[in-house]
């Protein structure tokens, strides 16, 4: 959910707060998006899951692509590695939890 730094209590330690989860991509910067004087410009999002067999989308208004035209073009997306497959190269931790007595 985007939020803005300014409504936090204290800006500075909320902007020194989100650095960490920033590098490891658990927060991501909201870029302020503008258009040019005189250009159309529209903004379409949606909330996907990723399935094993694919994408399902959730929300969003559907949206018919035949209807846009646009010099933009799509590029395919870089594959990932699949979470279990990432889960089982994790290092092991640094250190065995203490066993409860």
């Amino acid at each position: 959910m985007p939020f803005t730094l300014r409504a936090l209590e204290d800006e500075v330690k909320a902007k020194m707060g989100v650095v960490e989860p920033e590098k490891h991509n658990l927060l991501r910067p909201y870029q302020v998006l503008y258009e040019v004087a005189g250009e159309m410009v529209a903004q379409f999002k949606t909330t996907v899951l990723v399935m094993p067999n694919g994408l399902l989308k959730i929300a969003g208004l559907p949206l018919d692509m035949n209807l846009i035209d646009t010099d933009a073009k799509l590029q395919p997306a870089k594959k990932e590695a699949p979470v279990s497959v990432a889960a089982n190269n994790a290092t092991p931790p640094v250190a065995e939890p203490v066993a409860a007595k």
